[in-house]
C-alpha cells in the first residue's frame, strides 16, 4: 500500500513538473506574440499619421486622437493591474513603479502638447509636427510596454 502511494506522488510531481516545464517553454512565445502586436500597433499607428498631408489635417487629427484614447486605456489598465496587486509589492517595487508610471503620465502630456501643435500647424510646419507627434507616441509606446513587461513579470 505504502509504494502504491508512494508511486502515485512520484507520478503526480512528474506531472507537476511536466505541466511546469510545458507552460515555462510555451510563456515566452505568448509574451513575444503580445509583444509583437503591440510593437506592430505603434509602428503601424506611426506610419499612418506619416502619410496624412496637410490637406487631410482633420483625418489625422481623428486618428492622432483614437491613437492617444488608446493609449489612456493601456495605462489605466496598467494602473488597474497594479494596484490591483499593490499590497504584495514591497515598498521598494511600488516607488519603481510609481516613477514609472509618473514618467508615461509626463510622456503622455508631451503627446497632447504635439497634438496640440499638429491641431495648429500650417502646411510648412506639417510635415515637422506630425513627425513629432509619431516620434513621441512611438516613445510613449515603448515606455508603457516595457513598465507593462516588467509589471507581468512581477506579479
Amino acid at each position: 500500500m505504502k509504494e502504491m502511494h508512494a508511486l502515485s506522488l512520484k507520478s503526480r510531481r512528474v506531472g507537476l513538473i511536466s505541466l511546469l516545464v510545458l507552460v515555462c517553454w510555451l510563456m515566452p512565445s505568448a509574451v513575444l506574440a503580445a509583444e509583437t502586436d503591440v510593437s506592430k500597433e505603434v509602428k503601424e499607428a506611426g506610419a499612418a499619421i506619416a502619410e496624412y498631408s496637410a490637406e487631410q489635417k482633420d483625418a489625422a487629427m481623428e486618428k492622432a486622437r483614437e491613437m492617444m484614447e488608446s493609449l489612456d486605456e493601456h495605462i489605466d489598465a496598467l494602473e488597474e493591474k497594479l494596484y490591483e496587486n499593490w499590497v504584495d509589492l514591497k515598498a521598494a517595487t511600488r516607488e519603481e513603479y510609481r516613477e514609472s508610471l509618473r514618467s508615461l503620465r509626463s510622456q503622455r502630456n508631451e503627446l497632447s502638447e504635439w497634438y496640440g501643435s499638429m491641431k495648429n500647424s500650417s502646411k510648412e510646419t506639417w510635415k515637422d509636427v506630425k513627425q513629432g507627434f509619431a516620434s513621441a507616441y512611438e516613445k510613449v509606446m515603448e515606455s508603457w510596454q516595457q513598465t507593462e513587461q516588467e509589471i507581468d513579470e512581477e506579479i
